[in-house]
């Protein structure tokens, strides 16, 4: 019997090879009732006599009806695309699932989530066509099964995918063909599925960490309630073109806001230049100012000195006539000492 604990972070160092589960390389346990143990164990000795060449691993039936189809993809392509996590999966459409007994037919559920199984690399090999329980060690986490008529076989599949030891069924009856519940819910305790209840709409996995919820909007050109994955908080898994059309458009915003950020730049620099400008004018204006102060002032000293020279002349010829300094000085209402400085 494989022991019973919960995976944590440090079991995912190392992937396992192609084809193979953490089961079988030791690294990932899941709390599987004993019995389904028990089928791996006895059936481990039969592998090699396992005629994989006349297993049917499809029967090119097409999808039964336009929503199941469009739902299956939704599920499908929206877990791989946006669920980000340390531990490789698979989550796949129609594929079936054999028993540990490959002898017992297989089951095909419209949608199921294995974790910690890597897709082989020879997709085209008889015995990887399909889901082999005793090629991948382990059933899967998580089936859903899509309702399209009043023929109840979900029901029905409840003891197959128990005796398989799948943790948790799902049917989403988008019709409500089986009754009045579009969605229900079961866990697997002691080879018994029990209903579970949501909270807050939210049907959410602890293992393997993943939710399902009912989300009413348009997909494909089609709008109806839709099964979605979730997160925890209630936040859908996007789809790979939705998470590209939001990446382009936080991208054109940050090239609106660069593009913004770049014209208030330009602007703060044009009104520096122009400040710039206004300064060289004022300094300009201010050295025309200084210039003509400068002017101004060289010409009263000119001046000045005319009219000293005026004032020299004009006392030496009076005093060459005779008139006294003290006269002058009166005559050209000058101080005495001033007159005689001027004339000697």
């Amino acid at each position: 019997m494989q022991p019973s604990v919960t995976p944590t972070a440090r079991h995912y160092e190392n992937f396992p090879a192609r084809g193979e589960s953490y089961v079988q390389n030791q690294y990932f346990y899941q709390s599987y009732d004993n019995s389904n143990y028990k089928k791996e164990q006895n059936y481990n000795n039969k592998q090699e006599d396992t005629d994989y060449e006349n297993l049917i691993t499809e029967d090119d039936e097409p999808v039964d009806n336009l929503f199941s189809e469009r739902e299956q993809k939704l599920l499908t392509m929206s877990i791989h695309d946006s669920w980000d996590i340390d531990r490789p999966f698979m989550s796949l459409a129609n594929v079936g699932i054999y028993d540990w007994d490959t002898k017992k037919p297989p089951v095909v559920p419209d949608v199921f989530l294995s974790m910690d199984v890597i897709p082989p690399d020879d997709a085209w090999k008889k015995k990887n066509r399909t889901y082999m329980l005793e090629v991948y060690k382990k059933p899967p986490e998580i089936v859903i099964e899509i309702v399209s008529d009043t023929k109840k076989k979900e029901a029905g599949k409840k003891k197959i995918y128990a005796d398989l030891g799948i943790k948790h069924y799902v049917i989403h009856d988008p019709g409500l063909h089986n009754g009045k519940n579009l969605l229900e819910v079961y866990l697997l305790k002691n080879d018994k599925y029990y209903k579970v209840r949501p909270k807050k709409g939210i049907y959410y996995f602890e293992d393997p960490g993943i939710g399902i919820t009912l989300k009413k909007h348009v997909f494909h050109g089609q709008k109806e309630t839709w099964l979605r994955w979730c997160f925890k908080n209630g936040k859908l898994l996007d789809l790979g073109k939705k998470l590209a059309e939001l990446a382009n458009k936080r991208a054109q915003l940050a090239d609106k806001k660069a593009q913004l950020a770049d014209k208030k730049a330009q602007e703060a620099n044009k009104k520096a230049q122009l400040a710039n400008k206004k300064a060289q004018e004022a300094n300009k204006k201010a050295q025309e100012e200084r210039e003509r102060a400068q002017l101004a002032d060289k010409k009263a000293q000119e001046e000045r000195e005319r009219s000293e020279l005026v004032v020299k002349k004009f006392g030496q010829h009076l005093l060459s006539t005779g008139t006294s300094k003290n006269k002058i000085a009166e005559l050209l209402g000058c101080p005495l000492a001033d007159i005689e400085k001027m004339l000697g």
